[in-house]
């Protein structure tokens, strides 16, 4: 089961007695605290993963983070990429406020930027426009309500040297845009600075920043992408992904102390 949001203890119940042999596995990539249904069904199963490093020790599960699919892996960009940094994403908490910092940061410096908003309703965007603090900044006209198609996304990775991402402020644990950017040769500048103790982590291909005291590197755009130790790649790919959960894997450590 992936997360559980919404499923309740009787289905979970009728599945187990239909299948009295059945192993079941957990995973979530969202924090518990955006998901308590998923705290009340965890009783539930025999081996249990969080990408969240935080809820796997408060809630002893074991911590295995995301990964990224076959289509960005190791991407073939364009010689000359239009964009210097691409965001995409869904809106929520401050992503406006630092995605357009960023992309007046880059016109100033004479970079090209490239942001993509993603609301998946009209009411609820507009329920948290005039609730949100955050959101009350939003510029309507920049959001979308149809999603980007995949093939989209892999042309616009294509294009670009840098992704911008830009976590929940509640969870610390690396979302897919990290993963997929890495994945695919490029650098990426982040708001989590818990990336730090991934193995992974190279300043040379990864910038951090402060989302309440933004400051960016115009150098940094010029580095070159450092590759990713080989053994390390492999663990971030999602064959590494599905060994760790359906085989019990682990013999590799994520995180540093």
């Amino acid at each position: 089961m992936i997360k559980g949001e919404v499923v309740p203890q009787f289905f979970i119940d009728r599945i187990i007695e239909l299948n009295p042999k059945i192993i079941l596995l957990y995973y979530t990539f969202d924090s518990f605290e955006n998901n308590p249904n998923g705290i009340a069904i965890l009783k539930n199963f025999n081996r249990k993963y969080t990408f969240d490093p935080k809820d796997s020790e408060i809630y002893n599960l074991k911590f295995r983070p995301l990964f990224f699919s076959d289509d960005y892996h190791k991407l073939e960009s364009h010689n000359n990429p239009i964009y210097d940094l691409l965001f995409i994403g869904t809106a929520h908490s401050d992503r406006y406020i630092i995605s357009e910092k960023a992309s007046i940061w880059c016109l100033k410096n004479k970079l090209k930027s490239f942001a993509f908003y993603y609301s998946p309703s009209r009411i609820v965007f507009l329920f948290f426009k005039l609730f949100d603090s955050s959101f009350k900044k939003f510029n309507y006209n920049k959001i979308s309500f149809f999603s980007l198609k995949h093939e989209q996304i892999i042309e616009l990775y294509k294009q670009s040297k840098v992704v911008l991402d830009i976590n929940h402020p509640n969870q610390i644990g690396l979302t897919m845009r990290v993963f997929e950017a890495l994945g695919s040769g490029k650098k990426i500048i982040t708001t989590n600075v818990d990336i730090k103790r991934y193995p992974f982590y190279n300043e040379n291909n990864i910038y951090i920043i402060d989302r309440n005291n933004i400051e960016f590197n115009y150098d940094f755009f010029n580095l070159k992408f450092e590759e990713i130790d080989e053994k390390v790649y492999e663990k971030m790919f999602i064959s590494g992904w599905l060994k760790e959960l359906f085989f019990d894997d682990f013999s590799f450590n994520w995180l540093q102390k």
